[in-house]
């Protein structure tokens, strides 16, 4: 299957890393799930989904988050976090630039 094809993608419990550039412009991409045992997201690794919308990241910890993760990603992109991590988040190095963006998991 072709990058192309990635709409609403869900990454399998237990994924530790996303590397650099894992996803970069994957412009079908409107969603993604990321595992509560993330532990690292790559430089770049979602910049340029032009499309995407929705992360949500179900780490407790904010995961580390290379550069220029989410760039050139919709304006209105949302950063879903589970609710008692929301804080940490904001706080967390890198994740400081999507502050406006992260919310709590509905």
């Amino acid at each position: 299957m072709s990058s192309a094809n990635l709409v609403d993608v869900t990454l399998p419990d237990g994924l530790k890393t996303i590397g650099k550039n894992a996803f970069c412009a994957c412009n079908a991409m409107t969603t993604i799930d990321l595992p509560a045992a993330l532990e690292s997201i790559g430089q770049s690794a979602f910049s340029g989904c032009s499309n995407l919308a929705t992360v949500t990241c179900r780490a407790m910890t904010p995961p580390s988050l290379g550069e220029n993760a989410f760039r050139n990603c919709v304006d209105g992109l949302q950063i879903l976090v589970p609710s008692g991590s929301v804080d940490a988040y904001k706080q967390a190095f890198g994740w400081t630039e999507y502050v406006d963006k992260i919310k709590a998991i509905p």
